[in-house]
């Protein structure tokens, strides 16, 4: 495991407990997936090629998440690295989505689409006109990413999750 360092196979059966999901590439050797770890309660994507396995980023080079978000929240945050890690671009993008509209309700702002409540939020003082211009650019990106005929740029995936941890982390220490 990549988050406690301890040792054993894993099981890539689907319906595995510890497997977040798995693929295997048609006509290769080539198994993307993530793991979790009963021991430290972590989530590690992984590859095996060739029969080989190595464990992939565990995420954190998009920043930490604040103490203060609640850990539902967290939790679900946490699978978007782990979704880009295993090649599920559109997942990771729709997990940031999904995390900053669920902060903001957190947070008191429920009413109407989540462009309203971003600009509700900014009205109330959560944002800076900077900031509200990257909560706007994520939301777009999560939008593009349910929409299976948009053109998603994988390369804004990692900015996105970046965004998100910095959202995240200014709406938990938001009072209203």
């Amino acid at each position: 495991c990549a988050g406690c360092g301890s040792l054993r196979g894993i099981n890539i059966k689907p319906t595995s407990d510890e497997m977040i999901g798995f693929s295997r590439h048609e006509n290769s050797d080539v198994v993307l997936g993530s793991h979790h770890c009963p021991k430290c309660e972590t989530w590690t994507s992984f590859e095996i090629i060739g029969g080989h396995l190595r464990w992939c980023e565990s995420g954190n080079e998009y920043g930490s998440l604040d103490p203060d978000v609640p850990s539902d929240i967290a939790a679900v945050f946490r699978e978007a690295p782990a979704a880009f890690s295993s090649h599920a671009y559109r997942a990771a993008a729709v997990i940031c989505r999904a995390t900053v509209e669920t902060m903001l309700e957190e947070k008191g702002f429920k009413r109407g689409k989540l462009v309203s409540r971003i600009n509700a939020a900014k009205r109330k003082g959560a944002f800076t006109d900077t900031e509200v211009m990257s909560v706007h650019g994520s939301r777009l990106i999560g939008n593009r990413a349910i929409h299976i005929r948009h053109l998603l740029y994988t390369e804004d995936i990692p900015l996105l999750m970046s965004a998100t941890v910095q959202i995240v982390n200014k709406l938990a220490t938001y009072a209203p």
